[in-house]
């Protein structure tokens, strides 16, 4: 069955979605978009793929050993107390940039575009009693809190714990190819603003099209680098059923036909929030205790939000409680630096 979408619809589904970047402190706009992000609480907390901010750490510790390099230093041919000199000026030089949402609103023809750090971030990690072998050990799920006092931001709905049915129809919205769907200073062939929505259809689920408890979906619709973290809606109700993670690329060969890598485009699939649902909505009521107003946190970098589960008839993880843990009393807890 085919789902119409009105214009109401689409602005719903469009103003939560925000860009996932960086940029050099004190700039006004992201310079480099890795993926796509979308707020599921006014006060500014934003759901995007773990591997999106992973990917951006890594790419801003590329840019600080670049600056090292133009300076003439190379990390191979330095002796033990250079090598100390060195690490401290990667340290200080990776503090230049910062990790950025940005946002558009746009109203009778004007644009306000709104780019804010990522002040507070924590990561996901279901180890629930009695699922081990059915659940995957890395959901890829990361909640962001924006910088900057809010309270009235637009936002997605997560779907409850439910049943889905392969050929849903479902909507995409995000940023594929990210400066190639969203870029403010492109004047030669034109300034793009808005995320773009997709649609199609579930096309299998995981662990298999007969479970009543599915964690993943693939889809039908085609995505690129810069998808990751879209979410994926509910043609239906509107709400938010999964996340966009990855994409099935093709093969591609060299000129002896040996397989020198994947295309980076091919369909999408991601996690479901059937086994998310509730600990991402505990996850956020306790990160706003250990956030200041403005998302600042209070909580140091060693620490995690530890929640306290239980698994009922459905398999959908209840929520109890959370405490204040180190990362290292958690057993298999890892996270990219």
């Amino acid at each position: 069955m085919y789902f119409m979408i009105d214009l109401d619809t689409i602005e719903s589904i469009k103003s939560p979605c925000m860009t996932i970047g960086l940029r050099k402190k004190g700039e006004k706009y992201p310079s480099e978009i890795q993926g796509t992000g979308f707020c599921i609480d006014p006060d500014g907390f934003v759901l995007t793929a773990k591997h999106v901010i992973d990917g951006i750490k890594h790419r801003i510790g590329v840019l600080a050993t670049k600056m090292l390099e133009e300076e003439g230093l190379y990390k191979k041919d330095l002796s033990e107390e250079e090598l100390l000199i060195y690490e401290k000026k990667f340290e200080s030089y990776k503090t230049i940039y910062e990790i950025t949402a940005t946002f558009t609103e746009i109203k009778d023809n004007s644009i306000r575009m709104t780019t804010t750090s990522i002040s507070e971030r924590r990561s996901i990690f279901l180890q629930i009693d009695g699922l081990d072998d059915y659940l995957p050990k890395e959901h890829d799920v990361t909640i962001c809190r924006i910088y900057g006092e809010w309270g009235d931001l637009p936002y997605l709905k997560l779907k409850p714990p439910a049943k889905l049915d392969v050929y849903s129809d479902v909507f995409i919205c995000g940023f594929p190819r990210g400066l190639g769907t969203f870029n403010p200073f492109d004047v030669r062939s034109g300034k793009r603003f808005s995320p773009i929505i997709q649609t199609g259809k579930i096309s299998s689920l995981m662990p298999s099209d007969k479970s009543s408890k599915p964690f993943g979906l693939f889809t039908d619709v085609i995505g690129v680098g810069g998808s990751s973290g879209s979410p994926i809606i509910d043609a239906r109700t509107n709400e938010v059923l999964g996340i966009a993670q990855n994409i099935v690329g093709a093969n591609v060969f060299d000129k002896v036909l040996e397989p020198i890598g994947t295309a980076g485009i091919g369909v999408i699939w991601g996690v479901t929030m059937y086994f998310l649902y509730g600990p991402l909505l505990k996850m956020i009521e306790a990160m706003k205790k250990v956030t200041t107003k403005k998302g600042e946190p209070l909580l140091g970098k060693d620490d995690a939000i530890k929640l306290t589960m239980t698994v009922g008839e459905s398999l959908s993880p209840k929520v109890m409680g959370y405490e204040i843990v180190k990362k290292s009393d958690i057993p298999g807890y890892v996270e990219n630096s």
